[in-house]
């Protein structure tokens, strides 16, 4: 043993007369976790990815698998984007229905938002009675007071439900309008995208009633009835 340690150099590796210096040959091991020299085994072969569970959906337009890399989606249709948030397995569609119909409407649109499909988020919000928006709003934490500012926004944009929509933005930026002024370069396009919205029902809103204040004089006019100024 003496006699081998003085005969040659040893290196972390191994004697440096026994280390082959062929840079042709490329080592494609396998690399292990906690391991700082590499993986000793004879592998040249990639990972293998273990798929749990297939599921189709019933237009045959997408399909997702859960495997050992995670929740893969695959779908044909361009539109849809699955965006989870904080997502856990207890939060499903049926378990946010049945807390909605509580009334725990504050734990059913945070549960909303982690799965945030957007036909979740407003069924959760339409169940909230105008009434209950400044707790519900008021309960809300930093993380999801920018994607319920979003939706509304989005709301805004196509939903006749002007008012209800409306409130809950009063309620947002009364409630979070601080945290969201010191923050507000990094929510530029929300707030944008929501002052677009408010600014362009506010020029409908004010044509209509231009509308009909003129044809309210024109009528008191014609029944002689005085208008006052």
């Amino acid at each position: 043993m003496k006699e081998f340690l003085h005969s040659g150099n040893m290196t972390e590796a191994g004697p440096l007369d026994q280390i082959a210096d062929n840079d042709d040959e490329i080592d494609e091991s396998i690399s292990l976790p906690g391991v700082l020299k590499g993986d000793m085994s004879s592998r040249r072969t990639l990972p293998e990815v273990r798929v749990k569970c297939l599921q189709f959906s019933p237009t045959g337009q997408s399909w997702v698998a859960a495997c050992t890399e995670g929740l893969v989606v695959f779908s044909l249709e361009a539109d849809i984007i699955f965006d989870p948030f904080q997502l856990d397995s207890d939060v499903t569609p049926e378990t946010i229905q049945d807390t909605s119909l509580r009334g725990e409407h504050t734990k059913a649109l945070l549960m909303s938002l982690r799965i945030n499909e957007p036909q979740l988020i407003y069924n959760v919000m339409e169940a909230v009675r105008p009434c209950d928006i400044s707790l519900v709003v008021q309960s809300l934490r930093e993380p999801y007071v920018e994607r319920v500012l979003k939706f509304v926004a989005i709301q805004l944009e196509k939903s006749c439900h002007l008012h209800f929509y409306l409130m809950w933005c009063q309620q947002l930026l009364t409630v979070h309008g601080h945290r969201l002024k010191v923050m507000s370069n990094m929510k530029l396009v929300v707030l944008r995208t929501l002052q677009k919205s408010i600014s362009r029902h506010q020029e409908d809103i004010g044509k209509v009633c231009s509308s009909n204040s003129y044809a309210l004089a024109y009528i008191l006019t014609q029944a002689g009835v005085p208008i006052s100024c």
